[in-house]
């Protein structure tokens, strides 16, 4: 579709801006390099939550294909009014936000807080019709929307992070789509979407057009033209992710139902690896605990137990915020509560409370730092331990 696509460009000198108006075109523009679509349009530095940062080389046909398809799938147009939220260094946001929105010819406008009262009344203020968020913006939302209903929202899209089933179901009750998407940077971002005219509960959506998925021994596999060129300046990293025929490795867990829906279980990385060798995934855990109302946020990690000053096997543990204060002992009575319909070996054994005003450690695109929140657990536990 990009066979011929001219890529030259007017470079524009604002050094002479005062001047700029008043020069003739010659004098003010001069010929730009002729781009090719797999040159490098950008290069992203991942959040490094489990390692060092890397750098993903995303190419100009990268990102037509990323914006093109999603505005293909979501039916976007220029009657729609989009509200940026997210920084622009969330793919999700550049690709199907500001490029969709520029892509589309619709209203694009940049939230200045991130105050769920404050988004609530630009959301109605400048009639805003769409909108992008991670699931924590979702949640924190939604108390906001319930009391203030935007009559023109039609939908939110998430990613990012899993969204909760019982969230969903929420804003379906306040008459609002909220989409689930799945995708990571080394995809630009977008893998799958669930759609207005094709959406599961529980699943990320169907790929979208044009993009491969395929199952090697639970863990995802993408091919597809929005795979990245590789990792800058790191070539035997890229030939680990990337093999020969085009399969992105992601390191995320999941299925394809029989419909083509596909399902994210969770992180092969965030594993937590208990004495009997049975292994929990966090993100199942989490789901099932975001389902209390009283809970503002939960995560779910492995500590090490300890005994006698030396670090053992880990169990799992629930890190959470309420929304209002509660005792420890009322916290494990509502984590045991929902937790009963986990397998035994799933159930948290261990609980942390935070301060109702805390936030959990994330990195600048708002997934949450699982090492640091198990490193603070681990400390908080041990002090809870020793004290008198």
């Amino acid at each position: 579709m990009h066979d011929g696509l001219d890529l030259e460009m007017d470079v524009l000198d604002l050094d002479d801006i005062d001047g700029l108006a008043e020069s003739r075109p010659s004098e003010a523009v001069r010929p730009g390099p002729i781009r090719s679509m797999d040159d490098p349009a950008l290069i992203v530095w991942t959040s490094g939550t489990t390692g060092r940062p890397k750098g993903v080389t995303l190419t100009y046909a990268n990102l037509a294909y990323a914006v093109s398809r999603s505005v293909q799938v979501q039916d976007l147009d220029g009657d729609d009014r989009w509200l940026s939220v997210l920084p622009l260094n969330h793919l999700l946001e550049l690709t199907c936000g500001l490029l969709g929105s520029l892509s589309t010819g619709a209203t694009l406008t940049f939230c200045p807080t991130l105050m769920p009262r404050e988004i609530t009344e630009l959301l109605a203020e400048r009639r805003i019709t769409r909108m992008m968020v991670v699931p924590l913006l979702a949640r924190l939302l939604q108390p906001e929307l319930e009391r203030r209903r935007p009559g023109h929202l039609r939908a939110l899209f998430a990613g990012g992070a899993p969204l909760a089933p019982e969230l969903i179901d929420a804003y379906a009750g306040l008459g609002i789509p909220l989409y689930q998407g799945y995708g990571l940077t080394e995809t630009a971002p977008t893998v799958a979407m669930n759609t207005p005219d094709h959406h599961r509960r529980g699943s990320v959506g169907r790929p979208l057009p044009g993009t491969e998925v395929r199952i090697d021994h639970d863990e995802i596999l993408v091919r597809s033209p929005a795979v990245m060129a590789g990792y800058w300046d790191d070539e035997d990293l890229t030939r680990e992710s990337l093999d020969g025929d085009g399969w992105f490795r992601t390191g995320d867990l999941g299925h394809v139902d029989p419909d083509g829906f596909l399902f994210v279980t969770g992180r092969a990385k965030h594993l937590i690896v208990l004495e009997s060798g049975k292994k929990v995934q966090p993100e199942e855990v989490e789901a099932v605990l975001q389902g209390s109302e009283r809970f503002a946020d939960v995560c779910v990690v492995g500590v090490a137990a300890t005994s006698g000053g030396s670090a053992g096997p880990e169990q799992v543990c629930a890190v959470v915020i309420p929304r209002q204060p509660m005792s420890g002992p009322e916290v494990e009575v509502e984590v045991a509560r929902l937790s009963g319909r986990l397998s035994g070996y799933k159930r948290p054994r261990l609980v942390d409370v935070w301060d109702v005003d805390t936030v959990l450690p994330t990195t600048a695109k708002r997934s949450v730092r699982r090492a640091e929140v198990a490193r603070l657990a681990a400390d908080r536990l041990r002090r809870r331990r020793t004290t008198p």
